[in-house]
């Protein structure tokens, strides 16, 4: 997860974006596809970052790691002090090619790709 924030380290910083790991201990070793997560990070980070653009006042990335043993999952949790998800459009957000970026800026792929990686290494 860190070698995924390094990535985009230089721009959160220019920025003022504060990232904040809190990585659980209990996290056992686990089996997933290092190359699918480290993309989904990388692009849950960088939908973060753009949409904290506008926001004034702390602009905070965090991102955390637990182990459910009871449910034997390893969840990541990712949020930042942004806007939200305006509620008309919440539903819309994982269709390919939707996007709420200005044309030239986003394809509209990036979420639908998280939640189709996320699903092949077994998210609900």
């Amino acid at each position: 997860m860190a070698q995924a924030v390094e990535l985009l380290a230089y721009e959160l910083r220019t920025s003022s974006v504060d990232v904040e790991l809190r990585l659980s201990d209990s996290v056992p070793v686990f089996q997933a596809d290092a190359h699918q997560l480290h993309q989904v990070i990388v692009n849950l980070v960088a939908n973060a970052h753009h949409a904290m653009r506008q926001t004034t006042g702390p602009r905070r990335i965090t991102l955390a790691s637990e182990f459910d043993a009871a449910a034997a999952r390893v969840r990541l949790t990712i949020a930042d002090t942004g806007p939200g998800i305006p509620p008309d459009i919440q539903a819309r957000i994982f269709e390919p090619f939707f996007t709420t970026k200005p044309t030239g800026e986003g394809t509209g792929l990036g979420l639908s790709l998280c939640a189709g990686s996320s699903r092949s290494m077994g998210a609900p």
